[in-house]
């Protein structure tokens, strides 16, 4: 009985299959906002509680758009986390 050969061209094909299949991407997909661009339409869980929805100035309802807060400024902070 001989001794059969190590697959070393298959072990390293599929090495770099996994490598090109399972590379990193960037997590944005579109341009970073520049000064003066629009906020695009976000539609958010409406809060629970009826004092929340009221500070905010929304109805009823299970989702509100930013455009539905009627103030004149609005600061909205957006953070990442891991």
């Amino acid at each position: 009985m001989g001794r059969r050969p190590f697959p070393t061209a298959a072990i390293g094909a599929a090495i770099a299959l996994a490598l090109l299949v399972c590379r990193p991407v960037p997590a944005r997909t579109a341009d970073i906002p520049k000064e003066g661009d629009l906020l695009p339409a976000l539609v958010l869980k409406a809060p629970e509680r009826p004092e929340d929805r009221a500070y905010l100035g929304l109805e009823e309802g299970e989702t509100f758009s930013i455009a539905s807060i009627d103030v004149p400024v609005l600061v909205i902070e957006i953070y990442s986390m891991y």
